[in-house]
């Protein structure tokens, strides 16, 4: 792998670069559009690891998909977001809180609602 590609097809379709990607995609989309719904994660990990599944098919010149190849498509898709949304939870600000020894939550103002690039996705 050279430095002029960061992301390849085979890296990206890696528990890490799959995790990755889907990290790096959902916080640009929150950084740059404030759009950042729950679901977003999970779509795109199922997305990348049927491509995965599909990538080995068609390396393989088979055409058929199984049962079981479609069971860990989702169980390696729920890993992926899972370990996509376990690195956002450790680099992750809550935004809204008070500040340290302060209880509840603060109120949110009305021209507050843009969510930086580490915003949890879980708020």
């Amino acid at each position: 792998m050279s430095f002029t590609q960061f992301f390849t097809v085979d890296s990206m379709l890696t528990l890490t670069g799959a995790a990755g990607a889907v990290y790096l995609i959902c916080n640009g989309m929150q950084n740059a559009l404030n759009f950042n719904p729950k679901w977003l994660g999970l779509v795109l990990s199922l997305f990348l690891s049927f491509a995965g599944i599909f990538n080995v098919i068609n390396n393989d010149n088979t055409i058929h998909l199984t049962f079981l190849s479609i069971v860990v498509g989702l169980v390696n898709g729920f890993l992926i977001f899972a370990t996509a949304s376990g690195g956002n939870s450790l680099t992750s600000t809550s935004q809204g809180s008070k500040p340290p020894g302060k209880e509840g939550i603060a109120e949110s103002k009305p021209g507050e609602s843009k969510r930086s690039f580490f915003t949890s996705w879980n708020i």
